[in-house]
């Protein structure tokens, strides 16, 4: 699997309800003079939708090189590595596909 980000892990454990912000920048990785206009970002534990568990409903927001989200703890049945998924869609209409791993979800 090729990731987008440079590697990295993002820690969550049950002692804590809510996580983030956090941001994610898109500055070199969306052509220059463009936007982010939407943004939609989902999870995957296994490629099993985590997206309602793991992602705080309304927190994902952006600007224009950059989504910002907070993370919830989802519950010790999905411990394990989670798999976020960026859709971008940009100013010009275009749409791109970016994979952030991973969430570590542990007890």
């Amino acid at each position: 699997m090729t990731l987008d980000f440079d590697s990295s892990i993002i820690k969550i454990k049950g002692d804590a309800d809510q996580w983030g912000p956090f941001r994610f920048s898109f500055s070199s990785a969306i052509p220059s003079g463009t936007a982010i206009s939407s943004v939609a970002v989902t999870s995957s534990l296994n490629s099993s939708d985590t997206t309602s568990d793991l992602i705080e409903n309304g927190s994902v927001s952006h600007g224009d090189d950059y989504v910002d989200l907070k993370l919830q703890y989802p519950g010790s049945s999905l411990v394990g590595y989670h798999k976020l998924r960026f859709k971008l869609t940009l100013n010009t209409g275009a749409v791109q596909d970016f994979d952030f791993g991973f969430v570590l979800v542990e007890e």
